[in-house]
């Protein structure tokens, strides 16, 4: 399989119409309303009805009720899911692709059956030598300097923290598309 771009956190047109142009993308919208980039239903059924054909995941935060899962996973044709690690007893309740969030405190003996285990760049679980692991790596700046140190070869894929619109037309695609555009080339197919 190649190496795959989740687009987490989208909220905006631009954003969404960006990533779902790119190959190998799965494009993420976060329904966690304590999250400081979250988007409501009636704005993702609006976004995605722009799109073409797009690999669609919900993402969710710890907070979150089953039912409340349900009830958005009912509206919009979502192709996998994202929850946090501490939610991880509903996980295998889903039968889509899934994205398990983890902290620094997941055991290694628990990813046994996971689809995508994501972790943030700073977390130090990132060395973990395991090859029933599909990793994705998440981040948040794309100028931070911990990116130039990190080897994206030993990984399933990135996740791309998106970010609000500041204004049309401009948005998080602008500071991600020369990360995305530098790797594209140079990671593995």
């Amino acid at each position: 399989m190649p190496f795959q771009i989740k687009a987490s956190s989208i909220n905006n047109l631009t954003d969404a119409r960006y990533f779902n142009a790119l190959e190998n993308t799965f494009i993420g919208f976060n329904f966690d309303v304590l999250h400081s980039q979250h988007i409501n239903i009636l704005q993702a059924e609006e976004i995605v009805s722009w799109l073409y054909n797009p690999p669609l995941i919900a993402e969710f935060g710890i907070h979150q009720t089953r039912e409340e899962i349900d009830f958005i996973l009912d509206k919009i044709p979502f192709v996998g899911i994202e929850i946090p690690y501490e939610n991880r007893n509903i996980y295998n309740d889903y039968n889509k692709i899934r994205f398990l969030k983890a902290n620094a405190h997941l055991a290694v003996y628990e990813t046994k059956e996971l689809d995508f285990l994501m972790l943030d760049i700073n977390n130090s679980l990132l060395n973990i030598q395991n090859p029933h692991l599909s990793i994705f790596v998440e981040i948040e700046n794309p100028k931070s300097q911990i990116i130039k140190n990190v080897d994206f070869s030993k990984f399933k894929g990135v996740s791309l923290k998106g970010k609000k619109e500041e204004r049309p037309g401009w948005s998080m695609v602008d500071e991600w598309a020369d990360f995305i555009e530098s790797k594209i080339d140079t990671l593995p197919k």
